[in-house]
């Protein structure tokens, strides 16, 4: 877990992950304190994605004494409404196969799994489902 945080995130990391403009970052807060927080890179994709104008919902967290009042739900909605406003067709996102709580919660919000891929967590190998979910976008007709 330190190696993992280590490489990816502090500081400088943050700073140019907000000064990334295909980087949007979105963060809840309750009584100025932050609670949770979402990034959506909107020019992202695997092989696996379908999508004409994909989105990458590349983090969600949310305080675990949040969890179960319905943080994780704005704070999809809120991504899902600036990856549309963006112009995309389909979010896709990457979930370690073992995280049952994530992935239950994102097939309740309509994501199907399309593929799989190599993870490296400090420095241990693991496996990431490729979960997507089509956000109608509406055509230019």
């Amino acid at each position: 877990m330190e190696l993992h945080c280590a490489e990816n995130f502090g500081r400088d990391i943050q700073l140019r992950e907000i000064e990334d403009l295909s980087l949007v970052t979105l963060v809840g807060e309750f009584g100025g304190e932050p609670i949770a927080f979402a990034q959506v890179r909107l020019i992202s994709a695997v092989e696996c994605v379908s999508a004409r104008h994909p989105s990458e919902l590349f983090r969600l967290y949310v305080l675990s004494r949040w969890h179960g009042r319905g943080i994780a739900q704005e704070m999809m909605r809120r991504a899902l409404a600036t990856a549309k406003a963006a112009g995309s067709d389909r979010i896709w996102l990457a979930v370690w196969e073992l995280n049952g709580r994530a992935l239950s919660f994102y097939r309740k919000l309509g994501f199907e799994v399309v593929g799989d891929q190599p993870y490296r967590f400090g420095s241990d190998m693991d496996r990431d489902l490729v979960m997507e979910l089509d956000i109608d976008v509406p055509s230019a007709a």
